[in-house]
């Protein structure tokens, strides 16, 4: 596989002297989603390897490392990898780390896929300077390199290196229009004249949090301008934190009645909380990506609904990318993943539809 990109480059090179100048490809339409996702600018990758998969019977080499092994968001994306490698016939693994978000030892999965001649590395550069050698290696060895959920830059990446050095592509949800509609359905849910003291939970407080609760407090605020914003709270990947925050900042403050949820655990630790203290109809709250068990928070009726940002979408987009780039087509290099609401009046549906299968009672 290898061999064959390596000629193809040398043949695409030799073409592009002789042209001695390259225009710039058309955009291809970008997915539409439910909620009006932003279009994406157009880019060409910065380490093209322009092959026909269909020209070689060596079956393509891809190497998936994830955030984390599982969540409603994460777990999900596996699954969906593992499927599109399977139905496409590559031969591919997809690898986390044992402790969610260590990147440390996804670059070493990263390296460990370039010393074992992987054709496709996909994975999450988070902190984009960390990734820049790695992704240097990987080109080098002439390998695509495709971006998923967090941008290269979204923490820290230093000139002059941009995006589009690190990665060839990108899939993935735009956070800070997922948050605006959660404001906007939130403002749906909640009956007219009712007060609001709202919280955001995040995994963590940082630079994507604050982009997060900015556009939250930006848009629901048009929508009700007498809405309180309390605070961001941290619920660290996991849901018994989202019931202990919720917990602390409700003792501290009684009138605290609406969640954001931004993070893939927040609607099942809502649901305990809510149960648990009996607030059903008193807390409104909402949450982000979809599996069975979040799922089944919506059809309880405790969280009002979820934001599904189109995980179950990245093995078929990795799929259709990846031909592109190596068929040397021009691509969308911000894929614009599907995505929207998922409330109670359509989970049952939803849930079938999307191979969730029926939603489990709680």
């Amino acid at each position: 596989m290898k061999r064959v990109l390596a000629l193809v480059l040398m043949a695409a090179m030799t073409v592009s002297l002789m042209a001695g100048c390259g225009s710039k490809p058309a955009a291809s339409d970008p997915a539409t989603s439910a909620s009006a996702a932003s279009t994406p600018a157009t880019s060409t990758p910065a380490t093209s390897t322009p092959a026909d998969s269909s020209s070689t019977e060596e079956p393509i080499k891809a190497t998936a490392v994830l955030l984390m092994a599982g969540s409603a968001a994460w777990g999900t994306a596996k699954t969906s990898l593992e499927r599109a490698f399977e139905k496409n016939g590559w031969e591919g693994e997809v690898l986390a780390p044992a402790v969610a978000l260590d990147e440390e030892e996804m670059i070493k999965f990263a390296e460990n896929a370039i010393s074992s001649g992987s054709d496709i590395l996909i994975t999450t550069c988070r902190h984009g300077d960390m990734w820049v050698d790695t992704c240097n290696r990987a080109h080098d060895a002439g390998m695509l390199v495709i971006g998923l959920g967090v941008k290269p830059d979204r923490f820290n990446l230093s000139e002059p290196y941009k995006n589009e050095d690190l990665n060839d592509g990108f899939i993935g949800a735009d956070i800070e229009e997922v948050a605006r509609l959660e404001a906007r359905k939130m403002n749906e849910v909640i009956p007219e004249g009712e007060p609001v003291n709202a919280i955001m939970l995040y995994p963590e407080v940082n630079d994507a949090a604050k982009l997060c609760w900015d556009a939250i407090i930006d848009e629901f605020s048009q929508l009700r301008p007498d809405a309180k914003f309390h605070s961001i709270q941290a619920d660290g990947n996991d849901a018994a934190q989202v019931a202990d925050k919720l917990s602390a900042v409700r003792l501290q403050d009684p009138t605290v009645n609406v969640v954001f949820g931004m993070g893939a655990f927040d609607a099942v630790g809502l649901h305990t909380y809510i149960v648990e203290n009996n607030l059903q109809g008193k807390i409104y709250s909402c949450g982000v990506d979809c599996s069975p068990e979040t799922l089944a928070t919506v059809k309880a009726g405790t969280v009002s609904f979820l934001i599904d940002q189109g995980y179950a979408s990245y093995g078929d987009a990795v799929v259709e990318m990846a031909n592109k780039l190596l068929a040397g087509e021009p691509i969308e290099w911000d894929y614009p993943c599907p995505y929207g609401v998922v409330d109670q009046s359509i989970v049952e549906e939803w849930s079938v539809e999307h191979g969730f299968g029926e939603v489990p009672e709680l």
